[in-house]
């Protein structure tokens, strides 16, 4: 996470992004930066947000490759995505089952090879496996990044320094 926050710092975006993890406030608060980073206060209509059920990997493909209005830069954030959520524990679970119907070979093809004027986010709440496809093509033509819960006084410091800027 401190690569990306060193990247956000210095004003730099990748074409893709993958969050993931218990600790939402945190990737909410990555998304709105690099929303601001990415698209001026006046340019909001090339922005775009989903629900990760509303959308199939083949529709947002098709919305990431066409380019923002006007040719401008276009931003693309869906949530509560949970296409990666295959869990081997919990295997008759419905969001196990919908996961499993889903093609994910679209988004892994455009992962590895993003659109250079899109900026998509995408953000799972939980854990994405470590030797996901997705996850690997993401790393390759963008950046990853974990978010776990905050332990002790992490969030209380984290708060703190939020406050302060």
């Amino acid at each position: 996470m401190h690569n990306l926050e060193n990247s956000l710092k210095l004003g730099l975006l990748c074409p893709i992004y993958l969050f993931y993890g218990d600790e939402q406030l945190l990737m909410e608060e990555k998304a709105s930066q690099i929303a601001s980073l990415a698209l001026p206060e006046d340019m909001l209509w090339n922005q775009e947000s989903y629900q990760g059920n509303d959308i199939t990997p083949a529709e947002l493909v098709l919305n990431a490759q066409s380019g923002g209005f006007m040719g401008l830069r276009r931003m693309i954030t869906v949530r509560n995505i949970n296409w990666l959520k295959r869990s081997k524990k919990d295997k008759d679970t419905p969001e196990n089952e919908e996961a499993a119907n889903v093609d994910l070979e679209p988004l892994i093809a455009y992962a590895a090879d993003p659109n250079p004027d899109t900026v998509l986010i995408l953000m799972v709440n939980g854990n994405v496996q470590a030797n996901s496809r997705l996850l690997k093509a993401v790393k390759k033509g963008g950046r990853a990044a974990q978010f776990p819960l905050f332990r002790g006084g992490e969030k209380e410091k984290w708060l703190d320094n939020y406050l302060r800027q």
